[in-house]
């Protein structure tokens, strides 16, 4: 198993998930799958799911994992108990 990625908490008269659980393998770490997989996650939470709005949260620590969800898009919304909530509101132009 190379990792894991997860959409749960749907909202579905909001139009909103929260993401998450996401999981790589140690030997398969920096290898670019968190990335695609994420990108097929939001795909497939644009495209099948037809939600608008995807929240994550992160541990504060987590320098590494925060750059990724930077570069997909996400923009930090709150900080809270060591955790920072980061938020994706245009969903397609992430695919882009």
């Amino acid at each position: 198993m190379v990792g894991q990625v997860s959409v749960y908490e749907v909202q579905w008269d909001k139009g909103c998930a929260e993401i998450g659980r996401f999981l790589v393998a140690p030997d398969s770490s920096g290898k670019g799958y968190m990335m695609a997989a994420c990108k097929a996650l939001i795909c497939l939470c644009t495209n099948v799911l037809n939600l608008q709005y995807l929240f994550l949260e992160v541990i504060e620590t987590n320098d590494r994992a925060i750059r990724l969800y930077k570069r997909l898009g996400f923009l930090e919304e709150q900080r809270y108990s060591g955790l920072v909530r980061m938020g994706l509101s245009e969903l397609t132009k992430t695919l882009k």
